[in-house]
């Protein structure tokens, strides 16, 4: 009886790999009794003969129609972009960046810190252009401080100079390339220019 089973299994393994067999006269009584149950049988693939001549005509192929380049064009054209936020860069003289063969001394280094505060107490009232005036002081006194760039390009931005705020992130991050605050006023600077 097992080997019945296992025939009957392996049977079952076929018909559902190919149901094709089930249209074979030697299994039309199989196939009766499916559908006295109530059984859908999928329907016979088409005979070698039909095949051969249902692919025919498939096998030519067909034109293909040439898409219309002036659609394309015009396609292109209405679409439009969300320039809300977007400023027009500013053109100004670039800001002074300090002397780079400077030597810093202590007491320039303080002075520096001194603006620098003061920049940043400018800055927390919301008075930028003395804030970013400080900033250049102290950044002419110690050109070597990426902060001071970047804090300076954090105020050129709240007054829409994009353009001034991408240099001085760009000085900062040549300083010291692991200047979070000028990658992040960088972004920031290149999101609102045109």
């Amino acid at each position: 009886m097992e080997s019945h089973r296992e025939l009957l299994r392996q049977f079952v393994s076929a018909c559902k790999k190919n149901p094709g067999i089930l249209h074979d006269p030697q299994f039309s009584f199989y196939k009766e009794w499916l559908e006295s149950l109530g059984a859908k049988i999928p329907p016979s693939p088409p005979k070698a003969d039909e095949s051969e001549s249902k692919s025919a005509p498939a096998s030519e192929p067909e034109p293909v129609p040439e898409p219309e380049s002036e659609s394309e064009e015009q396609v292109e054209s209405d679409v439009e972009l969300d320039m809300s936020g977007v400023i027009e860069g500013d053109k100004d003289e670039p800001l002074p960046m300090g002397d780079e063969v400077q030597w810093v001394s202590e007491e320039d280094e303080e002075k520096a810190i001194e603006f620098k505060n003061a920049a940043l107490s400018y800055f927390s009232d919301g008075d930028m252009e003395k804030a970013i005036e400080n900033f250049t002081k102290a950044i002419e006194l110690n050109p070597y401080s990426a902060i001071l760039h970047a804090k300076r390009a954090s105020a050129l931005l709240k007054v829409n100079k994009p353009n001034a705020a991408i240099r001085d992130c760009d000085k900062a991050i040549g300083l010291n390339a692991d200047c979070a605050a000028a990658y992040k006023f960088r972004g920031r600077a290149h999101r609102y220019v045109v």
